[in-house]
């Protein structure tokens, strides 16, 4: 990405090694499935749409946890420290076997084609109309 090319955003992914999706309040969240279909496997706080939407359709991922909390004096919001050390080393293993990740990136990828595909979608929004 050298001098001024550029590039579209997502394809930034593709030079990544690992992508943090730590937003505490999403919509569907179209950022983790783009990070899936990049052939990554996401590191995901596990906010409500999460939880009731996706969790179940994308079988490997590296949870934040859903829970966190805001020190009187600071407006940031805190994980648990336990948290981060858990994360770091599912990630370490997750580097130490690529194999087994390509495994694991490939689960997730058919899963996000079988529940997330424009086609699959429409067809629901349009049955929805009904």
């Amino acid at each position: 990405m050298a001098g001024d090319r550029r590039v579209p955003f997502y394809e930034v992914y593709k030079e990544a090694d690992l992508a943090l999706f730590t937003s505490i309040h999403e919509g569907f969240g179209n950022q983790l499935l783009e990070i899936v279909a990049a052939g990554l496997i996401p590191v995901v706080f596990e906010y409500e749409s999460f939880r009731t939407d996706i969790k179940q359709n994308i079988p490997n991922f590296i949870s934040l946890g859903g829970t966190y909390y805001e020190p009187a004096a600071n407006k940031r919001k805190f994980l648990p420290q336990r948290i981060y050390f858990h994360a770091a080393e599912e990630i370490v293993a997750m580097w130490a076997k690529p194999d087994e990740t390509k495994g694991k990136v490939a689960e997730n990828l058919e899963s996000a084609r079988v529940h997330y595909d424009s086609k699959v979608v429409a067809k629901q929004f349009l049955a929805s109309l009904k």
